[in-house]
């Protein structure tokens, strides 16, 4: 484990969390999936309102508890522009179950030009919803596209085995654009993770009822293939994955276990190794479990506490078997 700072801020943070550097790794802007802040900590101009919701209301001041609710990309050949993409939820009955999940994406354009070099919302880009269909709680994902300028976004729908998927280019937002691959999506699924390799050549996505879907993705057309869905050897429920820094392995964990696959291993799903598993290390008698995971620029893969607090769990050497 890695103890961390903890500096206290305005905005509160539950699950849902993304922000943004410029390039020399100084803070532009970051979200809770309620509100947005600016680098000096105070509200974005304009961000008030900016992700209508019941979710948005239930979790007020808390922070969004969606896992990956927010996500924050570049736009294509602008210094000084993002795309913020975002859901909120709403309560609906489907499929025989009750349940709360995103009706729409929705992203709204945020121009560092604004308020002074502080940035704000377009007024003319705020909130506009890219996809409308019910969709799964968060899993928000993008990667670059093969021309090294433009992006995918990955979403996916509530009670189906589709995929959607955003083409980002400099002028427009084109899609959506649908695949029917890998495991449906159904009633209570809470949560997981979504994670492309670092080539981008590779997806998983973690399910809350132990499954993980694996397959490979073409960057220029934009399309999922050799798609694989399999259970985690786990009783508890499963929710962060990751790939190393080389592509080639992939982790998965519950909230007690850590699992490792090797991608070149034809056999991968039979050949999981596990690797690590909950030491009873707590903080405060708060148990220090597996959660979401994060690739770091310094090549370790970091797990987020289930429970929060300032420990993160570390893998040190991702790249090895």
């Amino acid at each position: 484990s890695v103890y961390t700072q903890s500096v206290s801020r305005i905005m509160a943070f539950f699950n849902t969390n993304a922000s943004i550097c410029d390039t020399s790794g100084s803070l532009l802007f970051y979200t809770n999936g309620l509100t947005v802040g600016n680098k000096n900590y105070d509200t974005l101009q304009n961000a008030v309102n900016f992700n209508p919701g019941y979710a948005t209301t239930f979790y007020e001041p808390d922070g969004m508890g969606i896992v990956q609710g927010a996500l924050i990309i570049p736009r294509p050949e602008s210094n000084d522009q993002y795309y913020l993409f975002y859901v909120t939820a709403e309560p609906i009955f489907a499929y025989g179950n009750y349940d709360t999940n995103p009706l729409y994406l929705s992203y709204s354009l945020i121009d560092m030009s604004l308020d002074n070099g502080l940035g704000g919302i377009v007024d003319s880009q705020k909130n506009l919803h890219v996809i409308d269909d019910t969709l799964m709680l968060g899993r928000l994902n993008a990667v670059k596209h093969a021309n090294g300028r433009d992006w995918w976004v990955i979403s996916h729908e509530y009670y189906s085995d589709v995929y959607y998927k955003l083409l980002i280019t400099p002028d427009s937002i084109s899609g959506p654009f649908s695949q029917k691959i890998g495991s449906e999506i159904g009633a209570n699924d809470i949560a997981g993770e979504t994670a492309f390799s670092p080539d981008g050549s590779k997806f998983a996505m973690m399910n809350a009822s132990n499954t993980l879907d694996f397959m490979e993705f073409n960057r220029c057309t934009g399309e999922f293939f050799n798609a694989q869905s399999f259970d985690i050897p786990d009783s508890i429920g499963t929710y962060g994955c990751s790939f190393s820094p080389n592509n080639r392995f992939l982790y998965a964990s519950s909230k007690e276990n850590l699992y490792q696959y090797d991608t070149w291993n034809a056999d991968m799903i039979d050949n999981v190794i596990h690797i690590a598993e909950w030491d009873s290390f707590t903080q405060n008698n708060i148990p220090v479990l597996f959660f979401i995971h994060q690739l770091a620029p310094d090549g370790k893969i970091y797990l987020s506490g289930f429970n929060g607090g300032q420990y993160f769990n570390v893998i040190n050497e991702p790249d090895s078997l």
